[in-house]
């Protein structure tokens, strides 16, 4: 068992900042022990100084079920504190709500129950929920939290934080889409006190509109100082590859191309707006971005015939052709398989059925059991969405260092923490590939380049940050 001398010195920073701002921000890497560090820090808040009573931690379910009492139980001064979660079905999330515990987990989807409950429950009886620290796992989940006209998880978690003064924000991508997504996560950590309450002075304040069309915000040159200046005084930003030693992340583009007669009806469904399939079915595409979608179902080899229901007809195997090809390069080395959409994944596993398909329907016994599979050496291949594996899973790079995208996600946020279940601290191999299969002369092309263009808006925002914060310390 771990002892708290074992913490590195940048994750005991990370827990004094946190004990001294009641408001704080920590923008780590994969692999840096974020939650051990937000551990320590609660186990010395409750147990040093007697400063909280509870804390809610609001993570994705994934995380929730399996990080935070796991990584408690490995630490010798976290091993007692206590969880109680407020998942699963209304009795079983009242029952956690009501159990006496240190730290009560709930999953962001949950947070319109939970912020309804703990105004039956406690507000209209006169008593505070039991709790008074917030921390906000995968903080970027709440970029679009709006006073009065967000979502309602947003609304929810915004009345939640009357009653929690202490409050902690965590991610590893802050800025996924831009710095535009800063505000709703510093608006429920400081209320509005560094950004503003108002999304709409917000952007006018500090963005210009950058099309014709009147929809996307570009920061002005000198906006980026002043915001990243307004939050370095509660952020701590850290990359990982400055406190511990990285696998290189090498991006092995597989580029393929289409059959003449295949590309010419790919091309017709771009300039047609329809797509005619070999049964006879017809599939109409209304809009432009219907359009990108159904290309890209196209580019990967199979049409869903309406739009939200399950039923699809194959087109082609030229990807499938080609990951066959690079599984048996790869000969027999583990791979981490992503997928964009569910009729890929049940076509890779009907060609490789000794895999494991991990989706949000797997159990937590079954995902658990393939971890053990898979670093024991008795699983070759995971096959997975990136929204099944971007957050909380933390046991995969010991077995692999082979990623395989068979379509990508517009999602920067789900491309890069995905690759860091494998590109981590514990990885064995030098070098982590990441192949991405993708159809020359396709949208596959497009979103490409959408995740180069968020990387490096990404990468600008957080060296802002962290040189700022270096300013703070005296270091530079």
């Amino acid at each position: 068992m771990m002892q708290r001398s074992d913490l590195h010195e940048y994750q005991n920073r990370c827990v004094q900042h946190m004990i001294e701002h009641p408001a704080s921000a920590l923008h780590l890497d994969p692999g840096l022990g974020k939650t051990v560090s937000v551990l320590t820090a609660v186990e010395s808040l409750f147990f040093d100084s007697f400063s909280i009573k509870g804390v809610l931690v609001i993570a994705p379910l994934r995380v929730v079920q399996s990080v935070w009492r796991q990584e408690s139980a490995k630490w010798s001064h976290t091993k007692e504190l206590t969880f109680s979660y407020i998942t699963g079905d209304p009795s079983s999330r009242i029952r956690g709500l009501c159990t006496k515990a240190h730290i009560y987990l709930v999953n962001y989807e949950n947070l319109p129950w939970l912020q309804t409950q703990v105004e039956h429950r406690f507000l209209t009886h006169g008593k505070y929920p039991p709790w008074d620290m917030i921390v906000f796992d995968e903080s970027s989940k709440m970029k679009n939290t709006r006073i009065r006209q967000g979502v309602k998880r947003g609304t929810a978690a915004l009345k939640l934080l009357q009653y929690a003064p202490r409050r902690v924000n965590l991610t590893g991508t802050p800025a996924p889409n831009g710095m535009l997504d800063l505000f709703g996560q510093y608006l429920c950590l400081d209320g509005g006190e560094r950004l503003g309450q108002s999304h709409t002075t917000f952007r006018s304040t500090y963005f210009y509109l950058s099309d014709y069309m009147g929809t996307k915000w570009k920061a002005f040159e000198s906006s980026k100082d002043q915001i990243t200046e307004k939050l370095a005084d509660i952020t701590i930003d850290l990359v990982a590859s400055d406190y511990i030693t990285m696998p290189d992340m090498i991006e092995n583009d597989i580029m393929l191309t289409f059959p003449a007669d295949m590309q010419e009806r790919y091309d017709a469904i771009e300039r047609e707006m329809l797509i005619e399939l070999e049964s006879g079915h017809d599939v109409p595409i209304f809009n432009r971005a219907s359009l990108v979608n159904r290309c890209l179902q196209f580019a990967g080899g199979g049409v869903y015939l309406n739009p939200g229901l399950p039923d699809w007809e194959l087109i082609h195997s030229v990807k499938l052709d080609a990951l066959i090809d690079l599984v048996d390069e790869l000969e027999g080395q583990p791979v981490l398989l992503l997928y964009q959409y569910q009729h890929e994944a049940k076509r890779i596993l009907k060609q490789f059925p000794d895999a494991k398909w991990i989706s949000s329907k797997t159990s937590d016994g079954d995902f658990n059991q393939a971890i053990i599979d898979w670093n024991s050496g008795n699983l070759d291949m995971i096959i997975a969405h990136p929204a099944s594996m971007g957050h909380g899973v933390d046991r995969l790079q010991t077995a692999c260092h082979n990623v395989i995208w068979f379509g990508l996600n517009w999602s920067y946020e789900l491309y890069y923490q995905s690759n860091s279940r494998i590109a981590r601290q514990g990885q064995t191999s030098p070098t982590v590939m990441v192949h991405r299969i993708l159809v020359d002369d396709t949208t596959d092309l497009l979103v490409r380049a959408a995740l180069q263009v968020k990387r490096s808006t990404e990468s600008e925002v957080r060296e802002l940050i962290r040189e700022y914060g270096r300013k703070k310390r005296g270091i530079i």
